[in-house]
């Protein structure tokens, strides 16, 4: 087992917090949708069929969004403060964003409405959300995390 020190190193520091400013525009993104923002809906260059898509969105779809959204910001807390449950935070969001992405590119033609561009950033968080998982895990197996400050 690798050594344990209390302090994250600067590569947990720097990864924890790349991964959660992009889930903090995904919140802004979740928000801005939910509340049907039409000026923030324009600005996505993909004009009023954005705004008819996201219109009547499945409460199913809206669960599953904010299970990612919350997995992807609670990871790199969990990371931050040692637990050895961030790891899981990351899997379950990649998981709900993987399931996010098959539903609405398959049923929801998502792909018609949004373009190749957006496509490629969805996957893009896709994978950056699985290698932070995997880094996390791969710390909890060195014995970097542990549970600092109690097991759930």
């Amino acid at each position: 087992m690798g050594s344990f020190s209390r302090s994250p190193s600067w590569h947990m520091w720097i990864t924890s917090i790349l991964l959660f400013a992009l889930y903090l525009i995904g919140l802004y993104d979740y928000v801005m949708v939910h509340t049907l923002n039409e000026d923030y809906l324009l600005s996505l260059d993909r004009g009023t069929a954005v705004i008819d898509y996201f219109t009547d969105y499945p409460l199913f779809l809206s669960a599953v969004w904010a299970v990612n959204i919350a997995g992807g910001l609670l990871a790199p807390v969990l990371l931050l403060i040692r637990h050895r449950l961030a790891p899981e935070a990351a899997f379950i969001s990649f998981i709900a964003m993987l399931l996010l992405i098959v539903i609405t590119f398959t049923i929801f033609d998502r792909l018609e409405t949004f373009g190749h561009l957006y496509s490629l950033f969805d996957t893009a968080i896709l994978l950056v959300t699985a290698a932070f998982g995997v880094y996390s895990l791969k710390l909890r197996n060195i014995g970097s995390l542990s549970c600092l400050s109690g097991c759930l």
